[in-house]
């Protein structure tokens, strides 16, 4: 919404620029009004009026855009959520407040300048010089526009760096050719359903690994109070409980997950009255500070310890790609509370989707009445979990070239008058021996000391307003000085490809011409 404002504002400065161009050329009919009588709050609300009708009209046109635009936008939800977006009553209302809003926003300034005119030098047809006042405000909404252009760009700069981020981040897992499924075989049956299933399971063509979990990868794991013999908490330290996760034999195999020291979990743990557990290298950092845990003992009540440690796993993203390092136990899938309704998980050697049917054929070989759902690849689970990003980065880069084209037309705008108003000095100037390309900096100049100031302003901006996206960016700081070298180097060569037009026709005026202008 932030950016959709700015964008806004980019285009009321724009019309607003457009309407102070239409009202110098009405100059003279405005001060033939003001000479026969009519007063400056008539025809300032007439000219109110004639913004209003064109803020109506984009507002119109709008709500038929945004019909075809709605479908593409919610296309980026995962398709397990949804969303309705009607275009109903309450929209229309909006879509009218917002074009009256913007019509007091572009319009409402043009007609104050407009309605300021020296009726007796207008009405002779005098008056051709531009006032200081005039060009100031014309060039003010090129700087607004400049400035505004630069946060757009800068925020989707960001929003994309921020998105390949995470999309490259070390998730700590294999991320291709994983297949995961749920299913439920009841707590009557589980422990004799898979085991058999796992055997099947491998049997399939195209797998080369296959393991349970209790949830699949950015999963939900639930926290278990763990206490270490002679581990003695440091000052101020928060008590949070180590996050659990209920795994059968070949788990880590399946999802590429280092095994750093000691041993995975066999069949031997899975139906031997001995707990034991696998923890990661945030948990043996935390609680042995260096030391190998393997063959310690820990419990579930103090002075209780009975599980032992027989490995430690590299780690890997758990509940979000954002997740810093939590502490991490693995223990058999026999000891889950949970443990009829788990997650299969298959490696396969090319596309892990054309595994789905064969899995659903080998469990219901098995059971009939056990279900199997939520049948998904790992790499659409990290896609599904970055649709926000993807979202917000599409939407903005959409806005930053809107952005940038507004500002270059506005720029093109304000030269290209000015241009036209100095007709008479540049054919002067050519008459006494200017080069094309002595006009051409002049021009030129003028728009460099515009850019100049909208990219100074803009910078301003954007690092006092970053802290306001820093929460939705990864790996990346909101004051990130390549993200505002980068907006700010494509928004000054475009601009200066816009100046280039007028500043050319400049070079290219013809001095006899020019000196009969007006």
């Amino acid at each position: 919404m932030a950016v959709m404002g700015l964008v806004l504002l980019i285009a009321c400065a724009n019309v607003a620029h457009l309407l102070l161009s239409r009202a110098t050329a009405r100059r003279r009919e405005i001060a033939i009004r003001l000479g026969l009588g009519a007063p400056r709050s008539r025809i300032l609300s007439q000219l109110l009026t004639e913004s209003l009708l064109l803020a109506m009209a984009g507002g119109m046109f709008g709500l038929v855009l945004a019909r075809g635009l709605r479908d593409a936008l919610l296309t980026y939800l995962p398709s397990e959520q949804s969303l309705s977006a009607p275009l109903a009553l309450e929209v229309l209302l909006f879509t009218v407040a917002l074009a009256f809003g913007s019509a007091l926003l572009f319009g409402l300034a043009p007609a104050l300048q407009s309605t300021k005119v020296d009726v007796a030098p207008a009405l002779k047809g005098g008056e051709t010089a531009v006032k200081p006042s005039r060009a100031l405000f014309r060039r003010g909404l090129v700087v607004v526009q400049v400035s505004l252009s630069l946060l757009v760009l800068i925020a989707a700069a960001l929003f994309l760096r921020s998105l390949h981020n995470l999309l490259t981040v070390d998730t700590g897992f294999a991320r291709e050719n994983i297949l995961v499924a749920s299913v439920d075989p009841g707590m009557d049956r589980y422990m004799q359903f898979y085991p058999r299933l796992l055997e099947e399971v491998k049997q399939l063509p195209g797998v080369v690994a296959a393991g349970l979990a209790d949830a699949p990868p950015l999963g939900t794991h639930t926290g278990w109070n763990i206490f270490v013999p002679g581990y003695v908490p440091k000052a101020n330290e928060p008590r949070s409980s180590p996050s659990v996760g209920f795994v059968s034999p070949g788990y880590f195999e399946t999802m590429n997950i280092p095994l750093l020291l000691g041993r995975d979990i066999d069949q031997r743990d899975v139906s031997a009255e001995q707990d034991v557990m696998i923890v990661n290298e945030t948990f043996a950092k935390h609680y042995f500070e260096g030391e190998n845990p393997v063959g310690r003992r820990v419990g579930l009540s103090e002075g209780v310890y009975d599980v032992e440690i027989i490995g430690v796993v590299k780690d890997s993203k758990y509940t979000g790609l954002r997740e810093s390092a939590i502490r991490m136990v693995y223990v058999p899938y026999r000891t889950g509370p949970w443990a009829s309704h788990m997650v299969v998980h298959l490696r396969a050697a090319a596309d892990p989707a054309a595994l789905a049917s064969a899995l659903r054929q080998r469990v219901r070989a098995l059971d009939p009445h056990a279900p199997v759902f939520n049948v998904h690849t790992v790499q659409d689970e990290l896609d599904r979990s970055l649709s926000r990003e993807r979202l917000v980065g599409t939407i903005t880069s959409l806005f930053s070239v809107l952005a940038l084209l507004l500002a270059a037309i506005g720029l093109y705008g304000t030269l290209s008058y000015g241009v036209t108003g100095r007709t008479r000095e540049f054919g002067i100037r050519t008459a006494i021996g200017a080069t094309a390309a002595s006009i051409v900096g002049l021009v030129l100049r003028e728009a460099v000391w515009l850019l100049v100031a909208g990219v100074l302003f803009g910078l301003a901006a954007a690092w006092a307003l970053g802290r306001i996206v820093s929460s939705m960016l990864f790996g990346i700081e909101s004051t990130d000085p390549v993200s505002a070298a980068i907006a700010a180097v494509v928004l000054i060569t475009v601009a200066l490809v816009a100046a280039w037009i007028p500043a050319g026709r400049a070079s290219r005026v013809d001095s006899t011409r020019a000196l009969r202008y007006q």
